[in-house]
This record gives C-alpha cells, structure tokens and sequence, in this order.
C-alpha cells in the first residue's frame, strides 16, 4: 500500500512537474510543467543568465539589477513564447535582441529601466505588447507613443500602455495601427476622448480600455465616434470600458447617460458613477450613472444622443415645444379674426366713400 501511494505521488509530481531546485531548473528560479509547457520563473537580485529546460514556452525574469539579456540566451530559448520582465534594471547598456527569440509572441516589460527601446523590437512576431509603468513612455502623449510602435511592430494586436501617465494632445491623430484588437489604457492621464475618436477607422479594433483615467466631458462629436467605432468594427461585440474617470454629475451629463443606455459599446455599464463636489471635494456616487438623478427637478433637460448618434429631444421640451405651437396656432386665429373685422370695416368705408362720390357726380350733372 506504501509502495502503491509512493509511486503515485511520483507520477504526479512527473505530471504536474515542479522542478524546484532539480538540476533541470536554473538556481532561485522555479519551474512548472503542465502538458508540454514550461513555465520558468526567476527571482533574484543578480540573475546571471542560465540554461532553462529545453520546453520552456513562458519565461519570467524578475527584481533583478544589472540584467544582460545576452547572457540568457541558449538552445533552448527558441521555445519561449511568452517573455516577461518585471522589476528589471538593466544598467547603462540595453543589451537585447529579442530576434533570437524566434517564437516570441508576447512581451510584457513591468517597471523596466532602460536606456532606451528603439533596439528592442527586432521580431516581427511579437504580437502582443504590455508597456507598463516605463520611464521612458512616462508622460508623454498617446499619438507619440503608438507613432513609434507602429513603425517598430506594425502587426500588434493588443498593445498595453498602463501606469504611464500618457496624456492627450489637441490638433494630433493617432495613426493607424491595421491588425490591433486590444487597446489597453488604464491608470493614465487622459482627460478626453479626443485622439481616441480617430480610432473610428481602425476597423480591427474589438475593445478599449480606458479606465482609471480623468476623462470628465463626452461632447457630442466623440460620442459620434464611439458610435463609428461599433458601427465599423469588424467585430460585432466590440467594446469599451470607462469605469473610474471623473464624470462630473449635472445636466451636462445627462445626454451622455441617455447613450450609455442606448448603446452596447460600453462593456462596464454598471461599474460607470460620477462624482459631486461636496464641502470642497468629490464624492463617488453609489448608484451607476445611467440611475443617477443629474438635473434637479424643474429644469430644462438637455439634448441627448441616441445609439445611431442622432439629436433627439427630450420629454420635458417636446411638452414646450408643443405648448409654443398651441399658443402660435391661438394668436393667428386671433390675428385672423381681427384682420377679418378690419377688412369688412375697410370694405365698408369704401362703399359709403363710393355712394357719397356717385351722389356728388349725380348733383353735378343736374
């Protein structure tokens, strides 16, 4: 029975396949083998570059100073499709070339330092991006930022830009990135849907992230946009996220809560609030925006936009606009009315100034 539980666990172990510190797998590193994947991670201060098992498909390198990819290289990288490097301080020399990585597919760079990128992307085959809190992105724009990835991996499909305080500019575009699914934007400094409006024509597009941003005002021209983001989208669930921004509760807003209701863009409907200043700060609202309650009762309520992007009017001005019409309808016929009197009035001082005329003429001639 022993002997029976003792090969048992053997065989699980075989399967599940952490390797711990067997010879197969690099010193402080740890290794995990399910089917015929490896995942590798290695977690120290001064990783000096070891072979990994030869089926490592997901390499992690992380909290290491003084990093030389160079080191790191060895037959059996070729496997790895997924490279992430958290923490990583690579010195004064950005010493990479991730070409020798044939099979890469995503890389994620994590509090990375550098000094600099351009010598980064040497595989085409990246497809997938996760810029995250890197110096060197950090509070520069949106549009200057993709520029340089679109000439660096034109063929992204999910590019990440989190944590990095990228900020919109007025008067610039994003240029086109022709195969991105994935946008991912949270935890930055945009305050408007300005450049992200030019996305319209990027008919790949499938999802949006902007949450955890400062967008307050929605004008109507970016609503449109967003519409043409749905409308054009090769995919018929695309979708945008814009939980935890700074939408200022008012009447202002209530025409974009009129399309938050309409449409099926937003992916996080239920998570979206605003916010009301109160006693010199702002308070989160408890209840989502499209409950929220933004004109006090007895005002006008504002223009809102449908799903399609079309001015509609609202209750309250369709019943003053129709009281207008009544009492439009009411003062011509009293201005009818009185032109009527007028006129038979003007049709009698005629006659009585014709009968007097034929009477003088008559007294004349006799």
């Amino acid at each position: 029975m022993f002997i029976t539980s003792c090969r048992s666990l053997i065989i699980i172990c075989m399967l599940i396949g952490v390797y711990g510190s067997d010879e197969n797998c690099p010193l402080k590193c740890t290794c995990l083998a399910l089917a015929e994947q490896i995942e590798v991670v290695c977690h120290h201060l001064d990783y000096s570059g070891v072979n990994i098992p030869h089926r490592t498909t997901h390499l992690k390198v992380k909290d290491t100073s003084n990093l030389r990819m160079s080191y790191l290289f060895s037959k059996n990288y070729d496997r790895v499709k997924i490279l992430v490097l958290e923490n990583v301080d690579f010195g004064a020399k950005w010493d990479i070339a991730l070409n020798l990585f044939p099979h890469l597919e995503s890389l994620h760079l994590i509090d990375v330092k550098s000094p600099g990128l351009k010598n980064l992307f040497m595989s085409t085959n990246v497809r997938n991006l996760m810029l995250q809190n890197l110096p060197e992105i950090k509070n520069h724009s949106l549009s200057s930022v993709i520029s340089k990835l679109v000439h660096l991996l034109p063929s992204l499909e999910t590019l990440g830009l989190v944590k990095n305080q990228l900020s919109i500019q007025e008067n610039t575009s994003i240029q086109h990135m022709s195969h991105l699914q994935l946008l991912d934007l949270r935890h930055n400094a945009i305050n408007s849907l300005m450049q992200i409006r030019n996305i319209k024509n990027w008919f790949s597009i499938q999802e949006i992230d902007l949450r955890n941003n400062k967008i307050g005002a929605v004008p109507l021209n970016d609503l449109y946009s967003l519409n043409f983001i749905e409308i054009n989208s090769q995919s018929v669930n695309a979708k945008i996220s814009l939980a935890h921004n700074f939408f200022v509760c008012g009447c202002d807003l209530e025409y974009f809560q009129h399309w938050l209701k309409a449409t099926k863009l937003v992916k996080d409907l239920n998570e979206i609030r605003c916010v009301s200043k109160l006693d010199r700060r702002y308070v989160v609202h408890s209840e989502p925006l499209i409950e929220s309650l933004l004109c006090p009762s007895g005002e006008i309520e504002m223009a809102t936009v449908g799903v399609n992007g079309v001015g509609s009017i609202s209750s309250s001005m369709a019943a003053l606009t129709a009281v207008f019409i009544l009492l439009s309808i009411i003062a011509i016929g009293v201005l009818f009315f009185h032109f009527e009197t007028l006129s038979n009035a003007f049709r009698r001082i005629h006659a009585i100034y014709r009968d007097s005329q034929y009477n003088q003429t008559m007294q004349s001639a006799s």
